[in-house]
């Protein structure tokens, strides 16, 4: 975001250490120290010990932990662990997105398809103009992952989004896909943005 938007300022929040610190390394590597700062610290703990002020980010990106303390799936790896298994639920991350956000601003998540209907209930709470994008890994499977937008303080209704599929039937990354994670298109989360162009042959 911060390379392809020369005026945006980034802040990075982390609770490892670790991994703040090569996120700040990784941050000067790209020439971006001066607008990319990394803080380190727990979304759920106290907010004046993240150091943020209150309504000054125009927009917060979220990748909460997807599982359930049980899940199977989860790491032996403190670290790894802690990045997937979800400790405390969603209202601890959008409690921390409504203090954080300007009015208007816009929230971007990541998650599990199966959490939508926490995800919604929680964003009944101060957020409208909910915009949902099904990630698919095939077309013709269920989908594996949502992106949910919402803006803080609109009454616009939610917006179910066209579906992003991942691979296609043969194989490798569907030209969409492979766009995107080459950084040569952007994916809209707006119920009137125009389709995407498609990437060249």
């Amino acid at each position: 975001a911060a390379l392809a938007q020369p005026a945006l300022r980034v802040v990075l929040l982390e609770r490892d250490p670790e991994l703040a610190g090569l996120a700040q390394a990784n941050a000067a590597l790209n020439g971006l120290a001066e607008r990319v700062t990394v803080v380190t610290g727990d979304i759920a703990g106290p907010a004046a010990a993240l150091g943020l002020a209150a309504a000054s980010f125009a927009g917060v990106a979220m990748n909460p932990p997807y599982y359930p303390p049980r899940a199977n799936r989860a790491s032996p790896v403190p670290n790894r662990r802690a990045a997937h298994v979800e400790e405390a639920g969603l209202e601890p991350w959008l409690r921390a997105a409504r203090r954080l956000l300007k009015p208007r601003g816009r929230l971007l998540i990541v998650h599990r398809a199966e959490a939508l209907p926490e995800l919604l209930a929680a964003l009944s709470t101060g957020f409208g103009a909910v915009m949902i994008r099904p990630v698919h890994a095939q077309a013709d499977q269920p989908a594996i992952r949502i992106l949910v937008a919402a803006t803080l303080g609109s009454k616009k209704p939610a917006a179910l989004l066209p579906a992003l599929v991942l691979h296609a039937p043969g194989g490798g990354f569907t030209p969409q896909a492979e766009a995107l994670h080459r950084g040569r298109a952007r994916l809209p989360m707006e119920a009137d943005s125009p389709p995407p162009e498609r990437p060249a042959q």
